[in-house]
């Protein structure tokens, strides 16, 4: 048997070795649970950070469609706004033409007319409330009688002058209007139509006589027409004329201003081969805007189908 005291010590020797172990194991194992909580940690914060991400990534996609949904309605709404523009800059160049056209006017209008009788009146009212004291004041106001008279006779003579030239000019469109209609009776009443308004006469030639359909290059029967027109007024030098091109409303406006444009154009060509004063010829696109009825159906669009020679006295 062994020593008591050398199984004590044995005992010993084994317990510190045993004891020594575990702790060196405790150690190793601890820092690598410490590691691995901070890794731990580590991936939890990415986690919630892609997480984030996430949520950040769904917000701009949902806010990327909806600028795509207002892009898209600020691209309907700009071109709705290109639309109302070019119609609203139609009808401003159309009321610029026509206002050209009423300053063109001849000032023997009724307005003018008007304004020369209330000239005459007042003059009137005045002589008369001057004459109540002439015979107290005869010596004093014989002067001024004699002007208040001639002031009256000079009215009455622009009013005269006045009339005469309305007379004139009416008995001149009536004289060019039955002209006209004997030179177009041989063609049928849809073919062409004569009409006074404004001082103006107004022979309107459908688009039939004149061009094929959908061309501006006059064809035989339109350049005989315009030959019927010019032999009229080879002796009238005292006239300017407009000639106005209109279509239907089939196609695009711009496509309508350029074949109305065009029409007139060819019309106005025409009559200065024929003879006429190039001065005294305008021409004038009016596009679709200025239908003689509804372009409902083709009847319709036919009549609208037109140009249109507006001829005007000149002032002399």
């Amino acid at each position: 048997m062994k020593n008591p005291t050398t199984k004590t010590l044995s005992f010993i020797l084994l317990l510190s070795f045993v004891s020594c172990v575990p702790a060196k194991k405790y150690k190793q194992l601890e820092e690598v649970t410490n590691k691995t909580k901070d890794e731990n940690k580590s991936f939890h914060t990415v986690m919630e950070e892609n997480e984030i991400l996430k949520q950040d990534l769904l917000i701009a996609e949902r806010n990327l469609r909806d600028a795509y949904s207002e892009n898209e309605i600020l691209t309907i709404g700009n071109k709705r706004l290109a639309n109302d523009f070019e119609d609203i800059y139609t009808r401003y160049e159309e009321a610029i033409t026509d206002n050209n056209s009423l300053i063109d006017a001849n000032s023997f209008t009724k307005m003018e007319m008007e304004r020369k009788m209330n000239e005459l009146e007042t003059e009137q009212k005045i002589f008369a409330y001057s004459s109540k004291g002439i015979n107290d004041y005869a010596f004093e106001n014989d002067a001024y009688l004699d002007s208040l008279e001639h002031m009256v006779a000079k009215q009455q003579y622009e009013i005269n002058m006045l009339y005469d030239q309305v007379s004139y000019y009416q008995g001149q469109l009536n004289e060019i209007e039955n002209n006209l209609n004997t030179a177009f009776s041989a063609y049928e009443k849809g073919q062409y139509s004569i009409e006074q308004k404004n001082n103006k006469l107004y022979l309107s030639l459908s688009h039939d006589l004149l061009f094929r359909k959908g061309s501006s290059r006059l064809d035989r029967s339109g350049i005989n027409a315009l030959q019927q027109f010019v032999a009229n007024f080879e002796q009238k030098p005292d006239l300017e004329f407009i000639i106005e091109g209109h279509s239907d409303s089939d196609g695009s406006p711009s496509k309508n201003w350029e074949i109305s444009t065009k029409r007139a154009v060819a019309v106005v060509n025409q009559l200065i081969k024929l003879g006429m004063d190039p001065k005294t010829i305008t021409a004038s696109g009016r596009s679709f805007y200025m239908p003689l009825v509804p372009n409902t159906n083709e009847t319709n669009k036919s009549k609208n189908r037109r140009t249109e020679i507006i001829i005007i006295p000149i002032e002399k």
